[in-house]
């Protein structure tokens, strides 16, 4: 019976294990495939992706847009399509057994709404349920067409609440960001930006020579390579990056492959950029006297730009590297910028729960600067500021000792040039050993040499070295490193209820290497070593290390995508804070409902949502000031000894910026308008003031206080309209407005805070920068009726802002049959008020036309002009010209403190792709693209501002000097054709 019972046993598992095996072998299964289109141009989109959601199971779209899924069990089931760009579309979809196909059209997502964005130091989600303002430009919609040589000038009028300003015209020099109403009172009121994790050295390098312009260290960063870049615009989105999101977060991503299934699965692209640029505004030299000779030192500068790249990828594996080079010359001698970039990004999936990203880019750039601003061994300077002399025809003349200062050859000889290799690097790890829950680890290095050498030849006469020659070098090494770590867990606490829990920390390391040297008297210009130089003229060397440091936690749950609530903070600590400060804690709390869901709205609403967000940030005290006391080493007739260098505070903390943000944002008429609108709020507690010991303590050191404060507010508007949509045509309309103010409330006591030239200030009771100086009210006249002086105010007064309170763009894209595309971008800048310094000095040398033909109106004495009669005293015209003169007298500040509200065409392009005649030819089996473009920018220009121009500033980038104009170079008119191949 055993024995028996046995048999069967075996029989009836055979049996099992052989049905099993056929049931396997005979399940019904089925395919999945079909091709994935732009719903209004009809291109297929190569590398869209196709996700089972239920399974978990996907694929890429090829090359052609072609997908294909195999082995699927038979059921209904819900698909996702995505592309970046593109709504993403979920859709039932029933396999049977076989194949099923199913082509996509995926629709443009004009304002954003399906895009990722980061939300805060570990936080991504769909702009859709976004609770913070959060900004984001899809960079390589632009390059495509446009040509841009740093960050500056892509995003300049792309984003509502970032006024983006250069110093200059100079190719390759810095450039200030005005984020909202700009923080504290504290720091250089600049974003931290990243790239791909890495937090990059955003410095301008300022050492000898060519007055307040620098090297900028994002003129190293390639445009090109970018993909997007997301703006976290303050402490309410900003507080889980501490003390370093005081003034937002820059968040910027590089290209990266696609996996493109199938054959062909490489995608390969060359492209070329040809240009030139000039000065268009040559009108405003025909106020002095010497303007044939301003107009002879500018020039026609040039562009030329070439590049490939290559991308592609598989399930396993993708990547993106590309090569480019970018040569630009401006458009004054001695200023160039030559860069080489080289990058390469790979994304491993070696198992389904483990992603391995490695980011790498390499910069070699090359930045000759020409003498300008204020310095006599300029171009600008040594031809707006010529003296009278002898004219033609012997006659003295305004204008006519140019080069007065130093010789044209003088200052031709001489050599400035910086050189720098730059190398970015990050490596990161996402592990997701359970499902819904992530490990991220990332370490991200920015490290750069940078060695400046400035030559002045012997032989040719500069004031300083005289004709016996000099050699500066000066060397700079910065290594820095961000570390970062998080766990992220997502989780259901109820039907319906999402909830996310975020931990990490954070780390950043910066140590500066700085060394520079100076030597004069060379005997020969053929030995430039500067071990040649008879005379040591100065040296010095530096070091600084920065450490900062930081743990948070962000706590977020979504109801049905409907009511959206997080809150969170992070624990700060750094090097600068005092040893006796209180710990520093930034709390963050942010939410946000989809009204359109929650409530029945017309149907003309597609989507409305309210939000609200709090947060608080800091401004780290200065390096030392958290230090008992320092001291340096000083010399006497009585022998070396120590003495008191620096008095610190060790009480001393950051300042701490709070602030309110509210907005709601809409989409009407079948998605076709779109609104952004944003509130804010922001103030300013602790900000570090210095103050004075007495004369009794026996120093006179400043000493740091957290006694200051400041606050701001401020509008942002985003609107888009496409009013025509479909497969031939699409025209999109789009509109952003800012609006800034500020107010400093206390310097706890201290005297105002004055830039170099007296000129800004931060002062209780006004705006932040105001220029503030006495105000010339009118003219003085003595009992006869004659000109008697400028009646001015004998105490100082808030006079203008350099910043504008007012700020925005226009622009407007249009696509015509599929493969012809038209952009144009206006900016504009209103309420703005600018120091015309150039003009002052102008009329001190005696080269303003204006100023002489006034003094002969008025019977004094003049240069030129003989034919300009004297006005008859007592005259409506006499006291006219009485009252223009007053207003340009050069004792007076406040008389060149001009209104300077401008509006720029910035940016035109007219694009043709080939596309559809390669396809008719037969050809698109060899080239896959071929685009034709034609672009310009900085194209017209109209503004009250009677100088060069309206967005420059003498000082550079990060001085307190603001909106101050004197003889800097302004800024350029390119147009440039680019050619684009595609494999």
């Amino acid at each position: 019976m055993t024995r028996k019972l046995q048999t069967l046993l075996q029989t009836l598992a055979v049996t099992a294990i052989f049905g099993l095996i056929t049931s396997l072998g005979y399940a019904q299964s089925g395919n999945l495939s079909g091709s994935i289109t732009d719903f209004v141009t009809g291109e297929q989109l190569p590398g869209a992706t196709v996700l089972i959601s239920e399974l978990e199971r996907g694929a890429p779209a090829d090359i052609d847009g072609n997908y294909e899924i195999q082995n699927i069990p038979v059921g209904t089931y819900n698909v996702r399509y995505s592309f970046i760009g593109y709504a993403t579309l979920n859709q039932e979809v029933t396999i049977t057994e076989g194949d099923n196909i199913v082509n996509i059209q995926l629709r443009p997502d004009q304002t954003g709404l399906d895009e990722v964005v980061v939300t805060g130091i570990a936080s991504r989600t769909s702009k859709a349920i976004s609770e913070v303002a959060v900004s984001r430009v899809d960079a390589t919609q632009y390059t495509a067409s446009q040509s841009y040589q740093d960050l500056s000038q892509l995003i300049s009028g792309k984003v509502a609440g970032v006024n983006v300003q250069p110093t200059g015209g100079t190719v390759g020099a810095g450039i200030r960001f005005n984020v909202r109403s700009g923080g504290g009172i504290g720091g250089s009121g600049q974003p931290v930006i990243y790239v791909d994790g890495i937090r990059i050295d955003n410095s301008q390098l300022s050492t000898f020579y060519v007055g307040g312009q620098g090297t900028g260290t994002l003129a190293d960063i390639n445009m090109d390579e970018v993909e997007s870049i997301n703006f976290l615009k303050g402490p309410a989105a900003a507080a889980l990056y501490g003390t370093s999101g005081s003034n937002g977060v820059v968040l910027i991503t590089t290209k990266r492959g696609q996996a493109l299934s199938g054959a062909g699965s490489l995608s390969v692209k060359v492209r070329t950029t040809q240009g030139t640029s000039d000065y268009n505004r040559t009108e405003t030299f025909d106020q002095f006297g010497s303007t044939e000779a301003i107009k002879d030192v500018f020039k026609e500068g040039t562009l030329d730009q070439k590049s490939i790249s290559v991308a592609g990828g598989s399930e396993f594996i993708r990547f993106y590297t590309s090569v480019d080079q970018r040569n630009e010359t401006g458009i004054m001698n001695r200023n160039y910028m030559d860069r080489q970039n080289f990058r390469a990004n790979i994304d491993a999936f070696p198992r389904e729960d483990l992603t391995i990203s490695v980011s790498t880019g390499y910069a070699w750039n090359e930045v000759a600067l020409p003498d300008n601003d204020n310095n006599i061994v300029g171009y600008l300077g040594n031809t707006i500021l010529a003296g009278p002399g002898p004219d033609a025809d012997g006659n003295l003349a305004i204008g006519q000792n140019t080069f007065g200062f130093t010789a044209l050859e003088s200052i031709e000889s001489i050599n400035d040039v910086s050189r720098t290799n730059r190398f970015l690097g990050s490596l990161s790890i996402q592990y997701r050993p359970i499902k819904n829950f992530e490990l991220n680890a990332s370490v991200g290095f920015d490290g750069s040499d940078l060695r400046r050498d400035a030559t002045v030849p012997p032989g040719f006469f500069v004031v300083g070295p005289g004709t016996i020659g000099e050699r500066a070098i000066a060397n700079r090494s910065n290594e820095q490193y961000t570390y970062d770590i998080s766990a992220r867990y997502q989780y259901s606490v109820i039907e319906g209820l999402n909830a996310t829990t975020t931990v990490g920390s954070q780390l950043f390391d910066r140590n500066v290497y700085s060394q520079n040297f100076t030597k004069q008297n060379f005997s020969t210009p053929l030995i430039t070593n500067i071990g040649a130089g008879e005379d040591f003229i100065a040296g010095d060397e530096g070091f600084l290390n920065t450490r900062e440091a930081g743990v948070f936690f962000e706590q977020s749950f979504n109801f049905e995508d409907t009511f959206m609530l997080s809150f969170g903070g992070r624990q700060d600590f750094a090097a600068a804070i005092g040893g006796d400060a209180p710990n520093i804690f930034y709390p963050k709390a942010s939410a946000a409902v989809r009204l359109d869901r929650a409530l029945q709205l017309p149907s003309l609403v597609n989507f409305l949502k309210v939000r609200a967000a709090y947060g608080e940030t800091g401004l780290l005290p200065g390096f030392n000031d958290g230090a008992t006391r320092l001291w340096e080493a000083a010399n006497s007739a009585y022998g070396t000894g120590g003495v008191i260098n620096f008095i610190g505070n060790t009480q001393i903390k950051p300042e701490r910026i709070k602030e309110l943000e509210l907005g709601v944002e809409t989409e009407l008429f079948n998605n076709s308008l779109s609104l952004d609108l944003t509130y804010y709020s922001q103030k300013s507690e602790d900000s570090i003031i210095d103050f004075r010991e007495a004369p009794s303590t026996g120093t006179a050191n400043l000493i740091p206080f957290n006694v200051g404060s400041i606050e701001g507010n401020g509008l942002e508007a985003a609107l888009s309209y496409t009013p025509i949509q479909n497969r031939n045509t699409q025209l999109t309309f789009n509109v952003t407005y800012s609006y800034q103010d500020t107010e400093v409330t206390s310097l706890g006591g201290a005297q105002p805070i004055f830039d170099g030239f007296s000129l800004n200030v931060i002062e209780e009771g006004i705006r932040r920068s105001e220029f503030y100086v006495p105000r010339v009210i009118g003219v003085l006249f003595d009992d006869d009726g004659l000109y008697a002086g400028v009646d001015a105010t004998a105490e100082r007064e808030a006079v203008g802002n350099p910043i504008p309170v007012h700020s925005g763009s226009f622009s407007s894209s249009l696509q015509v049959v599929k493969n012809l595309t038209a952009y144009i971008q206006f900016d504009f800048a209103y309420d703005l008020y600018v120091y015309n310094n150039t003009k002052q000095f102008s009329i001190l040398f005696r080269n303003l036309e204006e100023y002489e033909i006034l003094r002969r109106q008025l019977g004094f004495s003049a240069i030129g002009y003989e034919s300009v009669e004297a006005l008859e005293v007592g005259t409506a015209a006499y006291n006219e010209a009485a009252e223009a003169y007053a207003a340009i007298n050069p004792s007076y500040d406040y008389n060149f403190i001009e209104r300077a509200d401008w509006l720029k065409l910035r940016e035109l392009s007219i694009t043709y792709n080939f596309r559809d005649i390669l396809s008719q030819f037969g050809a698109d089996a060899y080239v896959k693209d071929l685009s034709f473009s034609v672009g310009g920018r900085n194209l017209w220009t109209s503004t009250k501002y009677s100088g060069l121009d309206p967005e420059v500033n003498f000082a550079g980038a990060r001085s307190l000097s603001r909106g101050q104009d004197f003889l800097t170079l302004p800024t350029a008119r390119q147009v440039y054709f680019t050619v684009s191949l595609g494999f």
